[in-house]
């Protein structure tokens, strides 16, 4: 895979605009991490927010993280730790949960650029947990639609780990990201999951 900035994202981000949307995106891609997913992330993102720093009229991004970019080993920060905003994944690896790792290389990418850019336009990003809930068309073949299915089906039996997932509504992290976009007092990052699961 070739990457190289686009010559579109300019006109998308267009004058007078003042808000971009940014999703870096990361596939669960067995075999070439570095090249599928890690280095896609963090280029979508750069890619992105060079294009926010041509645009002056631009003055906030809504970032779409992922809890993973908090957490990876439910132990890393020993027994009873309360996960917050304030902490970034720090044991995955390009090979050790790769996904992890490429959304927090995104994420920390996106500040980083925000600080150079010397706080121009700010930053709020979205952590949600696994985003689940009604599509909004008739595909099935997305990953959390195939969770949801095999879950629901029995396909995953009787394979029943002793583990939590943190889950969250597409429709509340719609909301999140429109709250995110239009209050004034919203930046950094908020994390987004089911109170229990």
């Amino acid at each position: 895979m070739h990457l190289q900035p686009t010559r579109h994202l300019p006109t998308l981000v267009a004058a007078g605009c003042i808000l971009v949307p940014v999703r870096s995106a990361a596939a669960a891609i067995t075999g070439k991490e570095e090249e599928m997913m890690i280095r896609p992330a963090v280029f979508g993102t750069e890619n992105v927010l060079n294009a926010v720093n041509k645009t002056p009229s631009v003055k906030r991004v809504v970032l779409t993280a992922s809890t993973v970019s908090v957490w990876s080993d439910p132990h890393e920060r020993g027994r009873g730790h309360a996960l917050t905003e304030a902490d970034w994944n720090t044991s995955a690896t390009p090979t050790s949960f790769p996904y992890f790792y490429a959304k927090t290389a995104a994420e920390q990418r996106a500040y980083a650029m925000q600080q150079e850019a010397k706080h121009r336009w700010q930053l709020c990003s979205i952590n949600p947990g696994a985003i689940w809930g009604p599509p909004t068309g008739s595909r099935t073949d997305g990953e959390s639609v195939g969770q949801m299915i095999d879950l629901l089906s029995g396909a995953l039996w009787p394979w029943s780990p002793p583990l939590g997932v943190g889950v969250v509504d597409v429709r509340d992290v719609a909301r999140a990201h429109c709250l995110a976009a239009v209050l004034p007092r919203a930046s950094g990052r908020y994390l987004l999951n089911s109170e229990s699961t």
